[in-house]
């Protein structure tokens, strides 16, 4: 089903110009969906799933004052990772708009996979079951898991057969959920199997956020100082990884955060504090 996502991710990062990047995101194919669609109809399709409407709540920026919807630069804010790279793309800054697609639309796009494999389980008609696989087919084909094994080394995390620490665990995880849709001892079909699916998922959603955790670090640490790449990088990251923290409750650290990281006048001197704060909050 996701044959030709990696294709079209690798043709928006490899683009010669913003307008060939556009067109591999609005493209289709034989994938499910356009990359484009994972965000424009997140509005439909995670309506009323959690973590990506604590997105929605952390980023808006404004309230349309013709419904009282939330806002984010100038669109819905349930639109937020499309107005991103359409940003990225408008300023022909490919680098930016490769990296939102992986860590905004296909990162949570996986996280909407996990959650409806949780209702196809609680529904429990195996004919539905499907959605642990393409969870993990789109970890992979959407170049995330890639970019866990890149990072990995960069944080002293070594292989663990075949593959970095972050990697290993979530796709330990990724097959001990496909055991719920497979295994008739302990299976979708008990009800006392759902909770241990419900964990798995949490866990697999806490690794992929570790993840973007060492991105957000990589982004900080490793650009030159005051490089406009710097700025776009990390700013990016403040949006993916930021609103985690909002969601757990620390809005005073949040906006602390934000203004340090998302606000283009990032100072490598606030490094300590922000590693600091991401370690202490988000849990």
């Amino acid at each position: 089903m996701f044959s030709n996502l990696k294709t079209r991710v690798q043709g928006i990062c490899n683009a010669d110009d913003a307008i060939s990047a556009r067109e591999y995101y609005e493209e289709g194919g034989d994938v499910l969906v356009s990359i484009e669609s994972m965000s424009l109809y997140a509005k439909f399709s995670m309506d009323d799933e959690l973590l990506f409407n604590q997105y929605v709540y952390a980023l808006y920026d404004d309230v349309d004052k013709t419904d009282g919807s939330f806002m984010f630069n100038g669109h819905p804010a349930t639109e937020y990772a499309h107005s991103i790279v359409n940003d990225a793309f408008d300023a022909g800054i490919i680098n930016t708009g490769c990296l939102a697609i992986k860590v905004l639309h296909i990162w949570m796009y996986i996280v909407h996979k996990l959650q409806l494999a949780v209702q196809q389980c609680d529904e429990g008609i195996p004919e539905n079951y499907g959605a642990i696989d393409e969870a993990a087919a789109l970890w992979e084909s959407g170049l995330l898991f890639e970019m866990a094994d890149e990072l990995g080394p960069k944080f002293g995390h070594e292989q663990m057969d075949g593959m970095t620490y972050l990697n290993r665990q979530i796709i330990d995880r990724f097959n001990s959920a496909q055991v719920y849709h497979q295994d008739k001892t302990n299976s979708c079909q008990s009800k006392n199997a759902l909770g241990g699916l419900r964990i798995i998922v949490k866990e697999i959603v806490s690794y992929m956020t570790a993840v973007l955790i060492q991105q957000l670090i990589f982004a900080m640490v490793d650009y030159p100082d005051s490089s406009k790449t710097q700025e776009d990088m990390v700013e990016l990251m403040s949006f993916v990884v930021l609103p985690r923290i909002m969601g757990c409750g620390h809005e005073m650290v949040y906006d602390d955060l934000y203004e340090k990281l998302a606000t283009r006048n990032f100072d490598k001197g606030s490094i300590p504090f922000v590693t600091d704060a991401i370690h202490s909050h988000l849990n």
